[in-house]
């Protein structure tokens, strides 16, 4: 399935060829389907940095890249495909600051391989094969719980109910801060969106502002406990909040 923006764009192209003048000829080619970038990708850098992509439904680019010189870095923007190939925009945001401008090029191959590359503020080469766990339906009960972390001197809090509220902390020695919202699985397939807002105890940028985005669930498995990872980035996307812990308690 087509993303809803590429097809909205589609639909818009067609509209101007059905109202464009001039000689239409028999000089077209055959029409050129788009291939679906929609899904999980999974694979690395040409420097043997694990990444990994997701690309959904409403044209969003959400990406994970950890760099072994770097740390970690989190993709986010919009994309279109045209043909077999797949095109995106966005910012990298390695900190909690604003992120910086790239634009992803790439090959799709629907289902098999995503391969191409970034450049801008960050640039490297990457292949990626697809992993059809995102295929299967998100559920409330996946997310549901206590999740913790600690990062940096920060410790992060965030509880999920049966319903999908969502409320958390981050304390560290500068404070606390604190926030709330919501978590809903995805009609069909392996994520969830989110919302998060900040209370005003919040330093800056976050007090009082609100974002959105997406989290993924990795489940228990061989005495390791489920994980949460997930995004949310403000409104004008100057600035971007990591969600993520290990399940304590409640699923």
């Amino acid at each position: 399935m087509m993303t809803t923006k590429t097809a909205a764009a589609i639909a818009a192209l067609s509209l101007v060829a059905a109202c464009g003048g001039g000689d239409s000829g028999n000089n077209d080619g055959p029409p050129v389907d788009n291939a679906n970038a929609e899904g999980f990708w999974e694979g690395e850098t040409g420097a043997g940095d694990p990444l990994a992509l997701m690309v959904t439904d409403d044209g969003k680019l959400w990406g994970f890249h950890l760099s072994s010189r770097n740390g970690l870095s989190i993709l986010q923007g919009s994309g279109s495909s045209q043909g077999k190939n797949y095109t995106a925009s966005g910012k990298a945001f390695s900190s909690v600051g604003a992120g910086n401008a790239i634009s992803l090029s790439a090959t799709v191959e629907e289902k098999k391989t995503l391969q191409g590359n970034v450049s801008g503020s960050q640039a490297f080469s990457f292949k990626t094969t697809y992993d059809a766990v995102y295929e299967q339906k998100a559920s409330l009960d996946d997310v549901k719980g206590n999740w913790s972390a600690e990062s940096g001197g920060a410790a992060y809090s965030t509880t999920i109910s049966e319903s999908g509220a969502l409320t958390g902390h981050v304390a560290a020695s500068g404070g606390r801060c604190d926030f709330s919202g919501s978590v809903a699985p995805h009609a069909s397939k392996n994520y969830f969106r989110i919302t998060v807002k900040f209370a005003n105890n919040c330093a800056s940028p976050y007090a009082g502002t609100s974002t959105s985005g997406i989290a993924l669930i990795t489940p228990a498995s061989a005495g390791q406990p489920a994980a949460m990872l997930g995004a949310s980035v403000s409104e004008n996307g100057s600035f971007l909040f990591p969600l993520a812990g290990v399940r304590s308690s409640g699923g």
